[in-house]
């Protein structure tokens, strides 16, 4: 009962979505406030202005809010999608690009070099869709470019293999028919539904950042490391960085990788992987930043703090 419960629910907000972004979304919208109205009228005559607001602030909560974060959701992930140089043909022979981290995505500044470097930067999104998404954008650097990737250990673990509904709008399908994998429309157009914790952080977070509120800060720091770590993940992760490096020399690309200080586990992670690389490749540009000046100053952005 309760999962039939469920699907009738997503099929309604389903519907609603499609509404608000069909021909017809005016009309919707106007009986919907008409419909308020009314209510506010009716439950007015029959209780005090007191009743009124506490109900009217639960509407606002309970039924409006939702629509408004998932909307705006789908919105700006939509908007923030990497354009091919077929559609844009500014982003052809680019000097670099850049992949990686919520952080990079938080505190990067790259205004002035919108036409220089690349941005396939976004919120919470595994290294292994970092990786596809590099393998969908990289033919937009020049041979000889740079290649931006910055790894946070400690997301990556967290994250896992998840593929969310805005992987299928940045990656191209090729990639995931290769993996097995197909989109799902119903879920691209209701992340709040499918992955609500993603959904809800991304859209406050995104409200700090079109404030400018991470321009003049960075992310927490820790001195700590844990020397308990899962070695075996860390070498599994390490494996996997390599094959990035050796696409991008495959491709004609100078890769640099951006890892991240934050916390205990990336901290112990990063000395790992430096001493595997270290003597691997002697030249290749390996760094370990602790802010995000640091970062903007390898990437080429303005100084933030």
């Amino acid at each position: 009962m309760v999962g039939k419960i469920a699907k009738l629910i997503k099929k309604v907000i389903a519907k609603v979505i499609s509404i608000l972004k069909g021909k017809r979304r005016n009309a919707f919208v106007a009986i919907m406030l008409l419909i308020f109205i009314a209510f506010n009228i009716l439950l007015g005559w029959l209780t005090n202005a007191l009743v009124l607001l506490i109900v009217d602030v639960l509407i606002l909560v309970f039924a409006v809010l939702p629509f408004v974060i998932n909307a705006k959701t789908v919105s700006w992930i939509g908007k923030e999608r990497p354009t091919s140089y077929f559609q844009d043909l500014r982003f052809r022979n680019m000097e670099a690009i850049v992949v990686g981290s919520t952080k990079a995505w938080k505190y990067l500044n790259l205004k002035g070099k919108e036409n220089e470097i690349y941005n396939c930067l976004t919120y919470q999104r595994t290294m292994a869709m970092d990786f596809a998404t590099l393998k969908t954008y990289f033919s937009h650097v020049k041979k000889g470019g740079k290649v931006y990737f910055v790894v946070d250990y400690s997301e990556n673990e967290k994250l896992g293999y998840t593929i969310m509904p805005r992987d299928f709008n940045y990656v191209h399908p090729h990639v995931f028919l290769e993996l097995g994998k197909s989109g799902d429309k119903i879920k691209g157009l209701m992340p709040l539904v499918y992955h609500p914790r993603f959904t809800v952080g991304y859209f406050f977070c995104k409200i700090k950042k079109n404030m400018g509120l991470y321009k003049k800060s960075t992310w927490k720091l820790s001195k700590a490391k844990n020397l308990d770590i899962d070695t075996v993940k860390v070498k599994r992760f390490v494996e996997r960085l390599d094959t990035i490096i050796n696409f991008c020399w495959d491709r004609e690309l100078n890769p640099e990788i951006i890892l991240l200080n934050a916390d205990e586990n990336n901290n112990c992670a990063n000395d790992i992987i430096r001493a595997y690389f270290a003597p691997k490749y002697p030249e290749f540009d390996l760094h370990i930043i602790s802010n995000s000046k640091e970062i903007n100053e390898i990437v080429g952005g303005k100084n933030v703090i």
